[in-house]
């Protein structure tokens, strides 16, 4: 985003094409700050397994000033204990959900000149989420007695909220030392309702 003067014929500059990816595991129970680590021992514990990619279009208007299309898309798995009529772990229970996340279109622009500024500035973004992702996804649930029943998936693994939401965000980078640079970068979502 940062940059000199532009020349003729570097409009293919412009354009910025990344692919980023991020995994999760979760499985560790907490009430408050106390972890239930029995949980783990008796292999009751809820398991989610989230993998997330996100392929980001970016346009540079202009040296400060930039547009980003964001399109994630999410495989993730949430297991679940099986428990007898006593409450003991007999067996795990998984649903799976897959697809193209909530889409995202951000602008933003660099608060200083980055031919004035090139040891560090900061970047500020306005933008909106809109409900491109499955808010309702199902999959078929393994039950006690090994019996399947179709049911909406856990929150926590949809790919979308069903929402339309407003996106905040701050990045700053600074040059601390010779070839070292620190980054900063923070975001806020809201999805305000009724």
């Amino acid at each position: 985003m940062c940059g000199g003067e532009e020349e003729e014929g570097d409009d293919f500059k412009r354009w910025r094409l990344s692919l980023s990816y991020r995994y999760q595991r979760s499985d560790r129970h907490f009430v408050g700050s106390d972890e239930q680590e029995q949980r783990k021992r008796e292999d009751s514990e809820v398991r989610n397994l989230v993998h997330l990619a996100d392929l980001s279009i970016t346009y540079n208007i202009d040296a400060r000033h930039s547009a980003t299309l964001s399109i994630p898309y999410l495989d993730a798995t949430r297991s679940s204990p099986i428990r007898d009529a006593r409450r003991n772990v007999i067996d795990r229970s998984e649903v799976d959900t897959e697809g193209i996340g909530d889409i995202i279109f951000a602008l933003r622009r660099w608060m200083w000149d980055p031919d004035e500024k090139p040891a560090g500035n900061v970047s500020v973004g306005l933008g909106a989420k809109f409900p491109t992702g499955n808010d309702d996804a199902r999959d078929n649930q393994r039950q006690r007695g090994g019996t399947e029943r179709r049911v909406t998936v856990d929150q926590s693994i949809q790919p979308g909220d069903g929402g339309f939401g407003f996106l905040v965000d701050v990045n700053a980078q600074l040059d601390l030392f010779e070839d070292v640079t620190g980054y900063l970068q923070a975001t806020y979502l809201f999805n305000p309702r009724n």
